[in-house]
């Protein structure tokens, strides 16, 4: 899957089911601080995890600025 197709759905941080907050931060990449792969592993297994939910699971995105 392309790294583009991975970020359609997913915001930049997902609340997942079992109340655990996941986002890039969680995926370190090479450890360099200007390595953006560990956007690229956060989106896939994000979009991976949202793919697996049941279908009449609900997703709900929120942004909100301050």
């Amino acid at each position: 899957m392309g790294n583009r197709v991975a970020r359609v759905v997913p915001a930049s941080e997902l609340l997942r089911l079992d109340g655990v907050w996941v986002d890039d931060g969680d995926y370190p990449g090479s450890g360099n601080m200007f390595d953006d792969s560990r956007w690229d592993e956060y989106y896939r297994a994000a979009d991976a995890y949202l793919d697996a939910l049941p279908g009449d699971a609900y997703i709900v995105q929120i942004h909100i600025h301050s």
